[in-house]
């Protein structure tokens, strides 16, 4: 679990919508991916679908670095845009690889109705340009997927 203060605002939305938090934290694909039971064509599709949304995101992170009200933020958030197109770029690369299957391409995009309401949401939220308009993306998204 994330470490925040119990009484912190983005711990307190988690308490408020646990039923969400355990729906998106606690599902048969997260135990198994954690348990390293996933079989590798369930594996191979997640993949695939995450890496189709590793564009948006990426645009989004671009975006709060530049709307970030501080250097400290711009700082953290340039960090996490430098890790997300090297090391994890590399990651899905290589795992494509290993698993024999071609890398999608951003010119051709797979379309998946998630990928697609999560892209969408990303876009929205750039579009509106604050700070805080990024955040409320980012921080359940990349919460998640950090739980």
């Amino acid at each position: 679990m994330m470490n925040t203060a119990p009484d912190s605002f983005s711990e307190s939305l988690r308490h408020t919508h646990s039923t969400a938090w355990e729906a998106a934290t606690g599902n048969r694909f997260t135990t198994e991916l954690v348990a390293d039971e996933i079989n590798a064509s369930t594996y191979a599709r997640y993949l695939t679908l995450d890496y189709a949304f590793i564009d948006a995101l990426v645009a989004t992170i671009g975006h709060a670095v530049a709307v970030a009200p501080g250097m400290p933020p711009k700082i953290r958030f340039a960090g996490f845009l430098a890790m997300l197109t090297s090391e994890e770029n590399d990651y899905f690369l290589r795992s494509f690889d290993a698993l024999g299957l071609l890398a999608p391409r951003f010119d051709n995009p797979v379309s998946h109705p998630v990928v697609d309401r999560f892209n969408d949401l990303m876009a929205r939220q750039r579009a509106r340009g604050t700070y805080l308009d990024v955040l409320a993306v980012l921080v359940p998204v990349e919460w998640v997927y950090l739980e």
